[in-house]
């Protein structure tokens, strides 16, 4: 396909940080041609009490970067104004994108080849995201829906994060950028695969929601339940701290998940364990994890050696740097071990080969730069290394809700392949990976968090379907609720064949 080319239907000329961000990232890519800017001028949707409200959410939480610091329009980005048909379907666009619209409107459609793209309930002039808040939402889902001409209106994208249901502005914030990010990757996907391949793949668009602001009575109501959240989320801190640990069971990964039989490894009370990994060698077991000292406030990476009992025989520090660490992916390959941990603090994903098994390691090369990615986790199939991981497509969107996907020939590659479906999964609900992929009856099952709660919230094993260069699928087969065992939370779990690890939170006394 062609070059897209790309209509904006905007309210003013000035226009909030995180839609000149938009167009930024639309002009910059090359499957992407920004044509010009309807510029149709909308009456305020949101009235003072709203506002003053608003405010002050934003005075107590401050929310940064700001979304919403007003900016021009780029000078060379040719305007259109008012009821000018004409002049549209001159311009032959292939999409219009409604940042202003509530409706749109009829005679609009036509105007572009795929249509009217909107962002549900997101339109400069309205305050998206309270609604989230006022119903205890666990979600906030950004939805870019479609109107074509003699089409049924879709949803063509998709991103559900975890709301943040402390903070209206906050909340909103997330919702900005991730639509910032979500618009423009819509568009290349179009480009790449094709009208055919790409609007095959969506979804009805259910009764689509205005954006309107909250009456008074609604805005108290909000301002409550924030408060009581906001509460109950401190006062456990006066008197407790909730210490992440870990919990052992005598089985493999061919057993369903299950709370039975598990009993705790706890770290002393100045610290947490976390993420850890199985490793047998040379008879011995060995448990990868992360270990952060609450007064270094940063993780360092531990191994654990376990006696014939399964106990703690002893544990060494193996890796330490200046920024943060977590989740020691550990595998083999060509007869020498490798370890690639969480460094996102780094904007890095790097490899460390092992020296001196288990607790000397060397950095060996970075495999990727340049963003923030967390729990890397490989997998070898059908000939080639998967790589999958969670990532930031824009500093200021979250790792929780995007899981991306890239494959080479070799596990130290420096070429990775995006997948073309990145990311393959855009739901806080699945998406970050919670463990090493293994197989359980020939099928390829990954362990993945559910943060849709809170953090770690849940475990979920994903069975994956569709596995190739082009495909990707996966469903949903098994689901541990730390809830049912009285923890706070858990989020990775790994096996060896007659053992299970799993980390889980709990809240202890501090004295």
């Amino acid at each position: 396909m062609n070059t897209l080319r790309i209509g904006l239907i905007l309210p003013a000329e000035t226009v909030p940080t995180w839609a000149v961000r938009l167009v930024e990232r639309l002009r910059s890519q090359p499957e992407t041609e920004l044509v010009t800017a309807l510029i149709l001028p909308q009456p305020e949707l949101t009235h003072g009490l709203f506002r003053a409200y608003f405010a002050l959410d934003r005075r107590v939480f401050r929310p940064k970067p700001s979304p919403w610091d007003l900016t021009s329009l780029p000078a060379d980005l040719p305007r259109l104004h008012g009821e000018v048909s004409a002049q549209l379907q001159a311009l032959r666009l292939d999409v219009l994108l409604n940042l202003a619209l509530d409706t749109v409107p009829q005679e609009l459609p036509p105007l572009a080849r795929f249509g009217v793209w909107s962002v549900r309930r997101v339109r400069i002039g309205s305050q998206p995201g309270w609604l989230e808040l006022w119903n205890n939402d666990p979600i906030t889902a950004c939805h870019l829906e479609v109107v074509r001409t003699g089409q049924p209106p879709c949803i063509v994208a998709r991103s559900l994060m975890v709301s943040d249901l402390q903070s209206l502005s906050r909340n909103q914030m997330h919702l900005f950028w991730r639509t910032a990010s979500l618009v423009p990757r819509a568009l290349r996907q179009l480009a790449q695969r094709g009208e055919a391949d790409f609007f095959s793949a969506t979804t009805a668009l259910p009764v689509s929601l205005p954006a309107i602001p909250p009456n008074p009575l609604q805005i108290g109501e909000l301002g409550f339940k924030q408060a009581f959240r906001w509460l109950r989320a401190r006062l456990p801190k006066l008197y407790s701290i909730d210490q992440w640990m870990l919990m052992l069971a005598p089985r493999g990964s061919d057993s369903a998940l299950s709370w039975n039989g598990f009993t705790p490894l706890q770290p002393p009370r100045d610290r947490f364990w976390a993420d850890p990994f199985l490793v047998e060698r040379d008879g011995r077991r060995y448990i990868f994890l992360e270990e952060l000292p609450f007064a270094l406030k940063r993780g360092i990476l531990a191994c654990i050696t376990l006696d014939e009992h399964n106990r703690i025989a002893r544990k060494d520090i193996i890796l330490e740097r200046p920024y943060h660490l977590s989740y020691p992916f550990v595998f083999e390959h060509g007869g020498q071990w490798y370890m690639i941990p969480e460094t996102g603090g780094n904007r890095t994903i790097e490899i460390y080969r092992c020296e001196h098994f288990p607790d000397q390691w060397a950095f060996e090369k970075t495999l990727m730069s340049g963003f923030r990615a967390v729990d890397s986790t490989l997998i070898e199939h059908d000939g080639r290394w998967w790589l999958f991981a969670n990532l930031a497509d824009d500093e200021n969107n979250a790792t929780w809700d995007s899981l991306h996907l890239f494959y080479a020939d070799n596990p130290l590659s420096e070429a990775w392949t995006p997948h073309p479906l990145n990311p393959i999964v855009a739901d806080v609900c699945t998406a970050r990976p919670a463990g090493r992929i293994f197989r359980r009856g020939g099928q390829l099952i990954r362990p993945a968090q559910d943060s849709s709660r809170r953090y770690g919230g849940a475990l979920h094993l994903q069975r994956i379907d569709k596995l190739s260069t082009t495909e990707y699928a996966e469903t949903t087969v098994e689901t541990l609720d730390p809830l049912e065992k009285g923890f706070l939370a858990t989020h990775t779990i790994n096996f060896l064949d007659d053992l299970t690890v799993i980390d889980v939170q709990a809240r202890r006394r501090k004295w």
